[in-house]
Order: structure tokens, then sequence, then C-alpha cells
């Protein structure tokens, strides 16, 4: 498993303990959005409980972009500070494919649907 300083995830729908795991030594891990539930309740309940055995951080955010934090964030991808995670890529013809695969639920980051060779 890759280890990360920083993790932002859109999603969220794994385990504190599987996003603990996948951080760096004083790593950081943010969550917008997800599954709030489930994963809120273990940052209540149980991420209290296994911070005080480490130097990590992981933490919750309520937050709604505006235009300027959104091209704030498309600079720091242009000057390769932001590097998305890329699981896999597949044609738009294998749609279907890529769904099946996202479906799975062992995806380890974004899966990209590829139209620039695809004809009309």
């Amino acid at each position: 498993m890759v280890s990360a300083d920083r993790i932002l995830d859109v999603i969220a729908y794994r385990s504190v303990a599987d996003y603990k795991r996948a951080l760096k030594p004083r790593g950081i891990f943010a969550m917008i959005g997800g599954s709030m539930g489930g994963l809120l309740l273990q940052f209540i309940f149980i991420w209290p409980i296994l911070s005080r055995f480490s130097n990590k951080k992981l933490g919750l955010m309520g937050y709604r972009p505006t235009r300027k934090d959104l091209e704030y964030l498309n600079l720091l991808f242009e000057e390769g500070k932001l590097i998305p995670v890329i699981d896999k890529s597949y044609p738009l013809k294998e749609v279907p494919a890529a769904f099946q695969y996202f479906s799975e639920g062992k995806i380890k980051g974004k899966i990209i649907i590829n139209i620039k060779d695809h004809k009309v």
C-alpha cells in the first residue's frame, strides 16, 4: 500500500483504521462528504481513542467550495503540487466495464473514462 502525506477524500466510505493505515507518520486525512453516517460515528467514538497512540491527524470538514477555491485547486494541480491517484482508465465504449469495476468496491483511485478517441 502506498502511504500518503495527505488524503482529501470526497467519498470517504472506508473505515477510520483504513485511512490511518494509508497515512505516513504525521500524515493528515480530511473528508468532505461521503458516507457520513458510519464514518462520522467512528470519528466521534473511535478516533479519539486511536489518536492517543498516533501522530496522524484525521478530521471532518463541512465545506462548500467557492469558484476561487476551485481555481486554487486547479492551480495546485497545474503546478504538480496536487496529484490525483488514477486507478484505471477506460475508453468510452467500455463504460459498462468501468461501472462494473467501480461496483466491486476495490478501487484505489479515480476511474477515468477517455472520450478523446470516441467517434460520434
